[in-house]
This record gives structure tokens, C-alpha cells and sequence, in this order.
């Protein structure tokens, strides 16, 4: 993001969707023209560039006024830090109809062939066995993993949470089977489980 004498400056972002495609959703350039997006829940967008205001407000169009104009309704806002390219992770807020945003370091264009970009976005720290692989993700930490394959299969998967400050104390919170495949990337979410206690929820998006 470049800023500009005007207090204007240049804002990029891909987006996704946690739950579901969001296509009605847009926002407005400097010059108030709009800029309509499409948010996938599958794998991150486009990218998105364009001369903004320091927060950016995502818009909906909430029916109309007397005269037949348009009535807006912000539904998300973003203020993005300079010289910062984001992926945008749009969840919603309830049934209000607005979106929380999570921004986390990726483009699509660094994403890497055969490679698992895991995201601890819990508030625990995951351990995790992915294959061979053992690692610790802190929370709010990330950690890219390079998979290599010479035939499609499946790959074994376990994590454990830390749930205290005790040593040791940790315990399985997830365990799975993933299918993967030569070429396919994918990005991980590790997310507090808001239904249960110590628990956690796995997302996966491939691309």
C-alpha cells in the first residue's frame, strides 16, 4: 500500500470466504466508483488493487431510498498497514449480515507447488504430526509445510492442544486421514471451537 499526498493510498488484498461465496459485496476507489468482488469459500480470489481510503469499507446495497437510490450498509471494514499484501478471510458475525475480518499473510501468487501453509488462529498452541512431520504452532503463528509425493495417497494427521501452563499437558484434539495429491497446495485454519471447551476446528482450502 503506497500512500499519496491526497490522503489516499494503494490497497491490495485477495479475499475468501469461511463459510460461503459472497457476490454481493463491493467497495468504492478513491473517485467513488465501485468495485464489486467476488469472494470465494473455496480457494483465495483475485487479487484486488486499487486507490482507497486508509479503511477500506466493504458494502452492500441495503435497498432503496425514497428517490430510488441505493441504500449502502457497511458489513466489514479493513485498515491495511503499508507495503502489506493481505488474504482477507471474511466470517461472518452472527445473523447480522456483517463480516469479521481476518487478515493473514498470503498472496496467491507465493503460494508454493505441493506446499500446506498451516494458521493457528485458536487461542491454544497446536502441536502437530503431519506424516513425518512434528512441529509447534504458537498461537496467531503460521508454518509452511513442503509435501513430497510420487504417487496420489493419504497422509496421516494429529494435533494436540497445550491446555495449561503445565509441562506436558496436552492433549489430542484432532486426528485424521488427509487425501493428497501431487501439484494440490492447501491452506490449514486451526480455530478455537466456540461449542466446546479444549476443543478445536480444522479447516482446510486447497488451491
Amino acid at each position: 500500500m503506497m500512500a499519496q499526498n491526497d490522503g489516499t493510498s494503494r490497497v491490495r488484498f485477495s479475499a475468501l470466504s469461511w463459510t460461503q461465496l459472497i457476490s454481493d459485496v463491493y467497495v468504492r476507489d478513491a473517485q467513488g466508483e465501485k468495485i464489486p468482488l467476488w469472494i470465494p469459500n473455496g480457494s483465495p480470489s483475485k487479487e484486488y488493487s486499487f486507490m482507497g481510503s486508509k479503511t477500506v469499507q466493504f458494502l452492500r446495497e441495503a435497498g432503496k431510498d425514497e428517490e430510488g437510490n441505493p441504500i449502502e450498509k457497511v458489513v466489514a471494514t479493513y485498515t491495511p498497514n503499508p507495503n502489506q499484501q493481505k488474504l482477507l478471510i471474511f466470517v461472518e458475525n452472527g445473523n447480522t449480515g456483517e463480516y469479521r475480518i481476518l487478515p493473514i499473510n498470503f498472496s496467491p501468487a507465493d503460494g508454493g507447488t505441493n506446499q500446506y501453509r498451516f494458521f493457528n488462529l485458536s487461542s491454544f498452541p497446536v502441536y502437530v504430526k503431519f506424516g513425518d512431520e512434528r512441529f509447534q504452532i504458537p498461537t496467531n503463528g503460521e508454518k509452511d509445510v513442503d509435501v513430497s509425493l510420487n504417487a496420489e495417497g493419504g497422509m496421516s494427521i494429529a494435533m494436540a492442544i497445550q491446555v495449561s501452563e503445565k509441562p506436558g499437558d496436552a492433549k489430542i484434539a484432532y486426528s485424521s486421514v488427509w487425501t493428497v495429491r501431487n501439484g494440490r497446495s492447501a491452506l490449514i485454519f486451526v480455530t478455537t471451537d466456540l461449542n466446546q471447551d479444549e476443543r478445536i476446528d480444522v479447516k482446510k482450502m486447497y488451491f
